[in-house]
């Protein structure tokens, strides 16, 4: 298969990085600034399924995705916003971002490859399936609905979703960070080492806390409130879910709404053969991509059934709530 190499600016800095196109799925490679440091990678979506996987390559972060480049135009000029949609990469200081333009509705697929020492941020507006793995750095997920899968991770964590399944295996638990995983509608299973040593507190309003620990492993209490509250809880919880999933709606339509408006301004001030820029108006600023929405934060719980104790003694601090679904705390087995 024939491939060709292109170079593309970033839009943070001068540095330029590869696209080698073997196929319709370019590989996007990103060098960082400073291999010796490690990386922060964030992820800002629309709608889409993502996969994120730690190398032992220090160097550069790699992306794959269905969702197109800025085109390569023949007259050497730069694509600035697009009625089109597509992706954006930004570079700075070992700060990687990756941005679906909020013009694109389609669901897009990323596959990216960083490094395995890297922080991970994905926010995800409307959803779609998340996995990472192979992460020793922090990891944080916020996606509104859809699938969260996590493996053999040994970093801080802080996991929401509004609808859908968490799961999670760790190689080892950091020492003196939190893992926090919370999920409004769904399961969330968390597998840790046999001699894991942890504090933990479940709390779940419509489910089971289940575990494959012996109880003198993993010693616990357990509170409780009425069945009337637990069920008034549940409904605030359904509410709660759909009015989230009416304001990444709402906010998407707004940012798009916004987007159009200027680029018909700016087509008619082209028409009339007029400057795109009034008088007085400020110098333009570096253009950056459009954000996606960010799905809107999960609300706090309280009530339902609590579990809380320690397991092999105590240590890291571990904190699971769902409204409706079970908890499940496995052993691994590496």
């Amino acid at each position: 298969m024939k491939t060709t190499h292109l170079l593309l600016a970033l839009i943070f800095s001068a540095t330029t990085f590869a696209v080698e196109r073997s196929d319709d799925r370019p590989v996007i490679t990103v060098p960082l600034a400073d291999a010796s440091r490690p990386a922060e990678v964030r992820i800002d979506l629309g709608q889409g399924n993502v996969i994120v996987r730690g190398t032992d390559d220090s160097a550069a972060v790699y992306v794959q995705s269905s969702v197109p480049l800025p085109v390569e135009r023949k007259d050497g000029l730069r694509v600035i916003s697009s009625n089109s949609g597509g992706m954006s990469i930004r570079h700075h200081d070992n700060l990687v971002q990756i941005s679906q333009d909020i013009a694109d509705t389609k669901p897009g697929r990323f596959e990216i490859r960083v490094p395995r020492s890297a922080s991970v941020v994905v926010s995800s507006a409307r959803g779609g399936k998340i996995e990472i793995e192979d992460i020793s750095g922090n990891v944080e997920v916020q996606n509104l609905s859809g699938e969260i899968a996590l493996r053999n991770l040994s970093g801080a964590a802080l996991i929401e979703t509004a609808n859908g399944r968490i799961s999670a295996t760790y190689a080892s638990l950091p020492v003196d960070k939190a893992l926090s995983f919370t999920s409004m509608n769904g399961e969330i299973e968390l597998r840790v080492p046999a001699d894991t040593k942890a504090n933990v507190r479940f709390r779940t309003h419509n489910g089971n806390v289940l575990t494959d620990f012996e109880d003198v492993e993993l010693t616990t209490q357990i509170e409780a409130m009425s069945p009337t509250a637990m069920q008034e809880m549940a409904r605030a919880a359904g509410e709660a879910a759909r009015a989230a999933g009416e304001a990444a709606r709402a906010a998407a339509a707004a940012a798009r709404e916004q987007f159009e408006k200027v680029q018909k301004e700016l087509a008619e001030r082209r028409t009339k053969g007029e400057s795109v820029r009034k008088e007085g108006d400020a110098p333009p600023a570096p253009p950056l991509a459009p954000r996606s929405p960010r799905p809107p934060a999960i609300p706090a719980f309280s009530g339902g059934k609590v579990v809380t104790g320690t397991l092999n003694g105590g240590g890291t601090e571990i904190q699971i709530a769902t409204m409706n679904g079970d908890i499940v705390l496995r052993k691994h087995a590496p």
